[in-house]
């Protein structure tokens, strides 16, 4: 079961890529993945409004995942990144994406578990967009993952916008771990 698994996700990651959404400070252990799907409202940036994205995590060995998404909106979004876990809890991300102009990625996400199955995490995220002028919009993350079954589980996240080139996210998903 396992290696279908695993093939589904190598077929999908084509399609997947990394946004500010789901900033959580944990890796997924070596071998382990996740796959998920997210509504996102964006108030302003490139895909103002409803947006939706899919996105695939996969743990390449301890402490590094790699995590992948793909976006539907006004823009495509396409992305991948890297977390690096630092401490059990913290972890550094670096990415790339295209998000009507390309972009680098960089965060510092740190998580809180609140029982087993729930955690709350923040943290700061940052991007390079190289457009017409290179723009470096901040967002504070702040989210929720809510352990629905096993392997099933909820995620609410807002990301705020620290300066004015940032936009506001809120987005709400489901994630399966496998």
């Amino acid at each position: 079961m396992k290696k279908v698994l695993t093939g589904i996700l190598f077929c999908l990651i084509p399609l997947l890529g990394i946004s500010q959404t789901f900033n959580y400070g944990e890796s997924f252990g070596q071998g382990n993945f996740a796959l998920g799907v997210a509504p996102a409202v964006h108030k302003g940036g490139p895909s103002n409004g409803l947006n939706l994205f899919l996105h695939a995590g996969y743990g390449l060995k301890q402490g590094v995942d790699l995590a992948l998404k793909f976006g539907l909106g006004r823009e495509y979004y396409f992305g991948a990144e890297l977390e690096w876990g630092l401490l059990r809890f913290l972890a550094l991300t670096t990415g790339l994406h295209s998000f009507g102009h390309f972009g680098l990625d960089a965060g510092l996400n740190l998580s809180f578990p609140i029982r087993s199955d729930t955690r709350f995490y923040t943290g700061i995220d940052m991007d390079l967009i190289f457009a017409d002028q290179l723009q470096a919009p901040f967002w504070l993350p702040v989210g929720i993952e809510l352990g629905l079954r096993r392997d099933l589980y909820f995620i609410l996240e807002g990301g705020i916008g620290l300066n004015p080139e940032a936009w506001h996210i809120i987005d709400l998903g489901i994630n399966i771990y496998f």
